[in-house]
């Protein structure tokens, strides 16, 4: 036997072994998230189809930030956010754009790199990366936007289903390329 603690709406939101105030008498097999119904058992409320294509979409989402994490080796937003402008400058100094302090900046990492590139060199390596990345973040966003039109327009739960199946599926094999997997 067991002791459980309901919300304002009857699902279970904590289970003790011991009774507490507030707790009510609940068999062993009672567990968090379920709700007490008028016949005195304990369930998981059906879901909506609203709340799954949320969860779908969510799990859409989670598995493309995956994806850029992958192809970026899990830099933080700050480095990500050095890399758009180093890129920048990286196309000014290739354009014979860029100002002394922008070839300075590439310099710098050049010498600190050690691997005896030239500032036009890493520059090079560096406006490459950038167009790789900006063209894998237009097939993960293509994919993403997608596969959120397609979990919007499906109307049942097994459409649901196998659609976001599908989806994933498709969308490992597209976006592995992207990571060399």
């Amino acid at each position: 036997m067991q002791w459980v603690l309901l919300d304002e709406n009857n699902f279970v939101v904590q289970r003790r072994l011991k009774q507490q105030d507030g707790f009510i008498e609940a068999n062993d097999s009672v567990m968090n998230g379920q709700q007490l119904q008028e016949d005195g058992t304990y369930k998981i409320p059906p879901v909506s189809l609203k709340d799954l294509k949320a969860n779908a979409i969510s799990e859409i989402k989670q598995f493309a930030t995956g994806i850029r994490a992958k192809l970026t080796g899990h830099a933080g937003q700050y480095q990500l956010a050095g890399w758009a402008a180093k890129a920048e400058t990286a196309k000014r100094v290739l354009a014979n754009n860029a100002t002394e302090g922008e070839i300075v900046a590439i310099q710098s990492e050049a010498d600190k790199r050690g691997q005896s590139e030239t500032v036009k060199q890493l520059a090079t390596k560096i406006a490459a990366k950038a167009d790789q990345l900006q063209a894998a973040n237009g097939v993960i966003e293509g994919v993403e936007f997608s596969a959120k039109a397609v979990i919007e327009a499906t109307t049942t739960v097994k459409q649901l289903d196998a659609a976001l199946e599908t989806l994933l599926i498709e969308a490992e094999v597209e976006l592995a390329a992207l990571v060399g997997a």
